[in-house]
C-alpha cells in the first residue's frame, strides 16, 4: 500500500511516497511565492498554488501501480484562506497567514470581547493573523463581496475541496481560526457574531479523518482510483509532530522553518492566566487530546534576512551559513531576532529586531553567529517559561526542518538550552506525517522502520554556562529595548 503526504507551505509545495514499511520512496518540491501587488498588497496565486500541488503529485508516483495509492494527506500552513462562492470560484486571491491587513479589526473583537476571554474560549492570543481579522477585513473593505461568500477556507481545506469537492476543515486548523471554541469543538457563537455567524465556515472534522474521496473527474488526470481516500491532516506543524513522535509528558517537536515553532500534546487542556501572559497557543488534537504551541516568528527568516543583504550581486550560498570553523567562536554581539515582532514567551508583533554591540571589528561571520545565538536564547527563554508554567520537564526535543542540516546552529542551540537536540532524517516531516496519518485512516497496519536515523547533539556543559550568563544580559537589554520600541 502507498499514501501520498501533501504539504502547502509559505515557501514551498511539497508531496512525498510512502509505504505502509513509512519507506519514503519519492518526493517532489515545487516554490510557492508570494506576490506583492498594488491591487491585493502580498497574496498566492490560488489557481497556480492548485496547479502545483496536481505537479507535486503526479510526479511522486510515477512509474509506479497506482493501483497500491489508497490515500492522500493533505496538510498546510495556517491562518491563511481563501473565500469561494456557492460554484467554488475564488472570489478574493489567498492572503497569506502573516499578513496584518486586518489589525483594527482584530483590535474591535479585542475590545468587545476581553483578550483573556477569547484566550480561554479559543486558545491562541488575539493577533491579526488569524483568520477572524481577514474576513472582518475583507466584510469592511468589500460588503459587495462578502455576502457572495459560501465558504472561507484554510488552505488544506481549498486543497481537500479541489480533490473532493466538500467543504471541510479539521480541528487543528479550525484551531487557528479564533473563531473555534476548543472546549466544546464547535464554532463559537459569540465570535462568529462578528463575521455574521458560522454560514461561511465548514464542518469541521477530526485530525487524520478522511474528508471524501477522489473526485471522479481526477481520477483520469492522476491515473488513481476513485476510492482514494482524502484525509485531512490539518496544520503542517502538528503533521511534522506526528511523523517524528511527540508525547504528552516530556518529548516535544521543535520545527524550524521561517518561523520557528515548539509543539507538545496533553491529555487535558492546561490554559491559565500565566499561559496567556506568555503566549502559549493551545488547540484540539486527536483522540479528544490538545496541543501546545509556542511562537519564535523570525527563526529561519533571520537567516534569509542577512543572506538577502548579502546577496548583492547574486545571490549568496548558504556555504558561509554551516562553516564550522568560522561559526564556532562566540559572538560578542546580540542578536535579537523581531524581524516579524516577538513570539513566546512576550508576544507584541509591532516589536522589531536589534542588534547590539556592533563595532568597526564586527564581521559577517560573528552577526552569523549572533543570529545562531539569538534565536537560541529565545528557544531557551520559552522552554524555561513552559517547563515553569506547565510544571513539566522536558527530556527530549525533536528537532525537523531545513536549519536541522545546520551544524553550528544546532551546536549553539543545545549549548544555549542546555539540553540534548535529537534531530531525524525525516525528510520532509509535514509531509510525511501527512502520509503517515494517511495510512493510518486507510486502514493500514504501520510497520516501523529504521530509516529514521536521529543525529543527537550533546550540550557542552561549559559552553552551556557561559551562555547562561549572556543570557542574563540578553534579557537585561531586551527589558530595555522593550521600552524604546
Amino acid at each position: 500500500m502507498y499514501t501520498i503526504g501533501v504539504d502547502v507551505g509559505t515557501t514551498h509545495i511539497k508531496a512525498i511516497l510512502l509505504d505502509n514499511n513509512l519507506n519514503s520512496l519519492r518526493i517532489h518540491i515545487e516554490e510557492n511565492k508570494v506576490i506583492h501587488g498594488e491591487a491585493y498588497g502580498c497574496y498566492f496565486d490560488v489557481q497556480e498554488l492548485w496547479e502545483k500541488v496536481l505537479s507535486c503529485i503526479l510526479n511522486v508516483i510515477q512509474n509506479v501501480d497506482k493501483s497500491l495509492v489508497r490515500a492522500i494527506g493533505v496538510t498546510s500552513m495556517a491562518e491563511a484562506g481563501v473565500p469561494i462562492d456557492v460554484n467554488g470560484q475564488v472570489l478574493y486571491p489567498l492572503i497569506p497567514w502573516h499578513d496584518m491587513r486586518g489589525e483594527s479589526q482584530i483590535q474591535t473583537v479585542k475590545d468587545t470581547i476581553g483578550e483573556f476571554e477569547i484566550y480561554n474560549k479559543t486558545g491562541v492570543i488575539c493577533h491579526p493573523k488569524h483568520t477572524i481579522a481577514k474576513i472582518l477585513w475583507l466584510k469592511s473593505e468589500f460588503p459587495d463581496l462578502f455576502p457572495k461568500i459560501h465558504q472561507w477556507l484554510s488552505v488544506a481545506d481549498y486543497v481537500i475541496y479541489k480533490l473532493t469537492g466538500n467543504c471541510v476543515t479539521d480541528e487543528t486548523l479550525a484551531s487557528r481560526t479564533m473563531l473555534f471554541n476548543i472546549r466544546n469543538r464547535q464554532w463559537d457563537d459569540e465570535l462568529c457574531s462578528f463575521i455574521g455567524g458560522s454560514r461561511i465556515l465548514p464542518k469541521v472534522i477530526g485530525f487524520g479523518e478522511a474528508a471524501g474521496c477522489l473526485k471522479e473527474e481526477l481520477t483520469a488526470q492522476l491515473t488513481l482510483g476513485r476510492d482514494v481516500l482524502i484525509v485531512a491532516c490539518g496544520h503542517d506543524h502538528i503533521s511534522a509532530a506526528a511523523a517524528v513522535g511527540v508525547d504528552a509528558q516530556s518529548t516535544i517537536l521543535d520545527s524550524m522553518g521561517t518561523a520557528e515553532v515548539f509543539v507538545g500534546i496533553e491529555d487535558t487542556l492546561n490554559i491559565n492566566q500565566d499561559t496567556f501572559k506568555m503566549g502559549f497557543n493551545h488547540g484540539c488534537f486527536a483522540e479528544g487530546k490538545y496541543y501546545w504551541m509556542t511562537s519564535l516568528p523570525a527563526s529561519g527568516a533571520s537567516v534569509e534576512w542577512v543572506r538577502k543583504l548579502l546577496s548583492v550581486n547574486e545571490e549568496i550560498s548558504y556555504e558561509m551559513f554551516i562553516d564550522e570553523e568560522k561559526l564556532n567562536r562566540e559572538s560578542s554581539l546580540l542578536f535579537f531576532p523581531y524581524l516579524n515582532g516577538s513570539g513566546t514567551p512576550h508576544v507584541d508583533y509591532q516589536m522589531r529586531g536589534f542588534i547590539y554591540g556592533l563595532s568597526g571589528n564586527s564581521d559577517v561571520y560573528e552577526i552569523i553567529k549572533s543570529i545562531y545565538e539569538g534565536t537560541s536564547y529565545e528557544s531557551k527563554w520559552i522552554i524555561e517559561s513552559l517547563e515553569n508554567v506547565k510544571n513539566i520537564k522536558i527530556k527530549k526535543i525533536n528537532a525537523v526542518g531545513g536549519a536541522t542540516k545546520n551544524v553550528p546552529w544546532i551546536k549553539t542551540k543545545s549549548n544555549v538550552i542546555g539540553k540534548n537536540i535529537q534531530c531525524s532524517t525525516i525528510q520532509e516531516a509535514a509531509a510525511t506525517g501527512a502520509a503517515k496519518v494517511a495510512l493510518k485512516a486507510a486502514g493500514s497496519k504501520i510497520k516501523e522502520n529504521n530509516n529514521n536515523v536521529v543525529i543527537e547533539y550533546t550540550f557542552d556543559a561549559e559552553q552551556n554556562r557561559i551562555y547562561q550568563e549572556k543570557f542574563e544580559v540578553y534579557k537585561q537589554v531586551y527589558d530595555s529595548l522593550k521600552k524604546i520600541k
